[in-house]
């Protein structure tokens, strides 16, 4: 059968969604895929760009394989036409939906008179009634584009105008979703508006979930019709308890998703040193964000867990950067829907090449034909892709000099840390006041209590992030990759590739072995997202070890691990030891 280029792929707008490619052969057709071949692309088998034959055409969809070829790099398609056009489909393993790009003409600022701003200032005094003139404002804060649980696919986002001195919610549903290209500071009139009795939600505080509505109590309106004025008013006296960081990229991890009830995609980053989880936010310059960039995040929540405090984005958060490095995608290391990894060799480090065979290097092409093969870096335009990311970053460093004292690290792996006391610490619940009314806050990726088996035949989704409390036995350990001293008795040769400087390097586990009914290596790797990445770090996770004996004196003693499972392909999920109580 022919040959067909992935230049997309979509899922339908249900709970129990199917895939739908956007396949290029002489001309771009959308074709559905048959339950039989959708794991290949939830697991991460097949990605865009590649190259496959059709085995096999169903009612229920096609079957397929994927086969050698060449994809057309000029083809480029708008997925905002196949998002918000006649056939509405949703992204990839992701429910939050791009911004739409059309823009609107501006309206000249002699029609933004003093007796029409004046006029705004009365209109919360009179319940928000019927306008002659528009109702005018300055655009303070905007989510993200919400999807529904609905098979009609009801999606909608929401801003909060600065009128004066009062704030003002506008909702804006699919039939207008238009508007979401104003960006905040933008200066709108609302010329048509239904007003809404506003809904108080469920006490219910989560992250990055519309609960999140609720840190602005003020009128709510439904806009239909909207202008955009050619001006700029100056921000209110609004307060806001969300936080703002600024400052260079120092780390970014591969693309995150998390499947708790919504899809959602998100980066760890360490930002001015401060350690961050951003989640996508309809903006697709998050797709962009490198580490080295400059960048501005807005409206940012902030999390003590087990005495480790971040921030996470909301859904108002905005991204603004200077990218200030011009790489031509051979550093844009996510994996992620629209790029394959790529299988690269890395050339060895002379003395400081560690322990490892080529039989099972998991980020790293070996020769052996069964060898399992995955990488975290994008397939690099040009081979010497190490000089090109040296020589940019080093010419930030002659023009900037701030940047001397920061290491730029993208894709090593990085976690949130489960220091937790005890069980009950696990599931305690958090509180929060806002507006006079006393919210539950869930935990940002609680563990879910489990067993070795039960997590061994958990189905993920590629680049899924879950983490899960069993209570097992700690058997044996290997520090092999730290201690040179030290026989291998776990080690794998596993080894983690990523880019720190420019230079290609090698990010090595150490390895815990445990059992309740059965057994179960995990890992335990430098967190850099903490910044904790030497060997006593290692220890100080087992039961707050303090040297190797420590540790080995933990063995036979049975502890409740904290396991993060992320699935890195179709072929491997790994699982990293975050805590142990």
């Amino acid at each position: 059968m022919s040959k067909f280029q992935i230049l997309e792929i979509f899922r339908t707008p249900t709970k129990d969604f199917e895939f739908v490619l956007l396949l290029l052969k002489d001309k771009p057709q959308l074709i559905k895929v048959g339950p039989k071949s959708s794991s290949k692309l939830s697991k991460g088998q097949v990605y865009k760009n590649d190259i496959i034959k059709i085995t096999n055409e169903t009612p229920e969809g096609i079957d397929f394989e994927l086969v050698s070829g060449n994809a057309v790099e000029s083809h480029s398609v708008n997925i905002i036409d196949y998002i918000y056009g006649t056939e509405k489909h949703l992204p990839f393993l992701n429910d939050t939906l791009p911004y739409h790009q059309t823009s609107l003409p501006l309206c000249d600022v002699e029609q933004l008179n003093a007796s029409t701003y004046s006029y705004n200032n009365t209109l919360f005094y009179n319940a928000l009634g019927t306008l002659t003139t528009p109702l005018v404002g300055r655009i303070a804060y905007k989510t993200r584009i919400n999807t529904t649980n609905s098979a009609a696919l009801k999606y909608y986002f929401f801003m909060i105008l600065e009128i004066n001195n009062e704030l003002l919610k506008v909702v804006i549903w699919r039939e207008n979703i238009k508007f979401s290209f104003l960006k905040v500071g933008d200066v709108i009139g609302l010329q048509k508006y239904r007003i809404n009795k506003g809904y108080s939600g469920l006490l219910c505080l989560d992250y990055n979930r519309f609960s999140e509505a609720a840190y602005f109590d003020c009128k709510e309106v439904t806009g239909t019709d909207i202008v955009k004025f050619n001006t700029v008013l100056p921000k209110n006296n609004h307060k806001s308890i969300l936080t703002d960081i600024k400052g260079f990229i120092s780390y970014k991890s591969v693309i995150n998703r998390r499947c708790h009830g919504f899809l959602d995609e998100y980066y760890l980053l360490v930002v001015d040193g401060k350690p961050v989880v951003l989640f996508y936010n309809s903006d697709s310059v998050f797709y962009d964000l490198e580490a080295g960039n400059q960048i501005e995040i807005s409206n940012l929540r902030e999390v003590e867990r087990a005495g480790f405090v971040f921030f996470i984005s909301t859904i108002f958060t905005q991204i603004q950067f200077n990218k200030i490095t011009e790489l031509d995608e051979v550093c844009s290391s996510f994996l992620y829907e629209g790029k394959k990894p790529a299988k690269r060799q890395h050339e060895e480090d002379g003395g400081n090449k560690k322990r490892k065979t080529a039989h099972n290097e998991i980020f790293s092409q070996s020769s052996e034909k069964d060898s399992t093969e995955v990488s975290f870096l994008q397939n690099p335009k040009d081979k010497k892709i190490a000089d090109v990311v040296d020589e940019n970053i080093h010419e930030v460093f002659e023009n900037g000099g701030a940047l001397l004292a920061n290491n730029f690290v993208e894709v090593a792996v990085g976690f949130i840390p489960d220091n937790f006391d005890s069980v009950e610490d696990v599931f305690r619940e958090e509180k929060e006041m806002l507006n006079n009314k006393e919210y539950t806050v869930p935990m940002f990726l609680r563990p879910i209590k489990s067993t070795v088996n039960e997590l061994k035949d958990r189905e993920l989704i590629i680049n899924e992030v879950s983490k899960w409390l069993i209570q097992a036995e700690l058997c044996e350990v290997d520090f092999s990759n730290f201690n040179e001293w030290e026989e291998p008795k776990l080690n794998t040769g596993v080894c983690i590739s990523y880019i720190e400087n420019g230079a290609i390097k090698e990010q090595l586990p150490a390895f815990i072995k445990i059992k309740d009914d059965t057994e179960m290596i995990c890992y335990l790797m430098p967190n850099y997202f903490t910044g904790e990445t030497n060997l006593f770090n290692l220890y100080n996770v087992v039961n707050k070890a303090n040297s190797y004996e420590d540790v080995i004196s933990n063995i036979g003693k049975t502890f409740n691990f904290i396991v993060q499972s992320f699935r890195a392909s179709d072929q491997n999920v790994l699982y990293f030891i975050t805590g142990i109580i």
